[in-house]
């Protein structure tokens, strides 16, 4: 690999990719790509970088930990006592998984999740759930005979997002052998009545 992988996640705030970018000029690291999501108050960030001396991977011990040590302070500036933050470069050859891949990986990592909501916001078995509601319905249908759980999803339609749920169940530990999507104006049924999936086995 020509370049070093920056993870970071923490606390999604205006300027953060602005003050980052700054300290890794500061350091003459040549920022080659950066891709960031956020969710829930929360960001997660993968940087490209290239020494800004002749290119390349950063490999020198020292220079990494004092690269890291720079972003560990910019990240740490507007976070509270016990809040959650992480900086870390990844060696060049490890670097393998797909980008948007691995960003899907630090969030489900990072972040705490809530029971899904019925469309009148009780959180039990009982919500309803309406047609035409826009909020995100996820239910599990068991399927004990054959082996596998159907998941039914409900949600706002948007670009890719069959891969964002396969990418999260992936990350649950599940392996998608079977989907079905459709959509009607902004609502897609992936369908969820028709993903089923198996465990994955250990």
């Amino acid at each position: 690999s020509d370049h070093t992988a920056l993870e970071i996640t923490g606390i999604d705030r205006p300027g953060l990719l602005s003050e980052i970018s700054a300290v890794l000029a500061q350091l003459e690291c040549h920022v080659t790509a950066a891709v960031a999501w956020t969710h829930s108050g929360r960001a997660a960030v993968i940087i490209y970088v290239e020494e800004g001396r002749g290119g390349g991977p950063i490999v020198d011990s020292g220079r990494l930990a004092h690269v890291q040590e720079q972003l560990e302070n910019v990240v740490e500036a507007h976070h509270g006592t016990g809040e959650r933050r992480s900086v870390r470069l990844t060696d060049p050859k490890l670097g393998r998984t797909h980008t948007e891949r691995r960003l899907h990986q630090l969030l489900y990592a990072d972040l705490d999740y809530t029971r899904c909501q019925g469309c009148n916001d009780a959180g039990d078995s009982g919500s309803v759930h309406r047609r035409d509601c826009a909020k995100i319905h996820v239910t599990i249908e068991p399927c004990e005979e054959k082996g596998y759980s159907i998941v039914n999803l409900r949600s706002a339609d948007r670009p890719k997002l069959l891969f964002d749920t396969v990418c999260a169940l992936t990350d649950m530990e599940y392996v998608v052998f079977h989907a079905a999507v459709s959509s009607l104006g902004t609502l897609a049924d992936q369908v969820m009545n028709a993903i089923a999936l198996k465990k994955q086995r250990k």
